[in-house]
């Protein structure tokens, strides 16, 4: 079934196509906007789906591929016009919604391994970050060879080099 969509409240105006199985359930979509476009492939049992998505502006692009484990994200691959790539792991989502995840980042600044904890908070770096000092607002950027552990309110405990 292919349709089109009129701008309706806060959705974009754009086209689409739903492919479904013999069985007539879900099986594949496609949507493009008209800052971006997207393709989406569901398993049978609809338990794990697979998402491509490309968007931007005039001056940023982005695109990803993410693999959804019942409607959560597990593993996602993304790049921008920026020049930065980066790829995330995330775990199941605890009672209050957040996820630990896992996210390696390889950017115009230099690589880093970034691990959050199930508050969705930053707990340790290893590479490039950006450290601010909050009495002055100094940004330092930490070199590659650093490893940097953040307590629960983001706070560094422990840095080296």
């Amino acid at each position: 079934m292919l349709s089109a969509a009129d701008a309706v409240g806060d959705m974009k105006a754009g086209a689409g196509a739903i492919f479904y199985r013999p069985d007539h359930s879900m099986g594949a979509t496609i949507k493009v906007v008209e800052d971006a476009g997207f393709v989406q492939v569901v398993s049978p049992n609809k338990g794990i789906d697979l998402g491509m998505s490309a968007r931007g502006s005039s001056t940023f692009e982005t695109g990803a591929f993410t693999i959804h484990h019942q409607d959560s994200p597990r593993v996602q691959v993304s790049a921008d016009s920026n020049g930065e790539s980066s790829y995330r792991l995330f775990g199941p989502v605890n009672q209050f919604g957040f996820r630990p995840e896992v996210k390696l980042i390889n950017g115009v600044h230099g690589a880093a391994l970034e691990l959050y904890d199930t508050a969705d908070k930053l707990r340790a770096v290893l590479g490039n970050v950006d450290l601010e000092t909050a009495r002055t607002g100094i940004v330092e950027t930490r070199p590659p060879s650093s490893l940097v552990l953040f307590d629960k309110e983001g706070k560094v405990l422990w840095r080296v080099p």
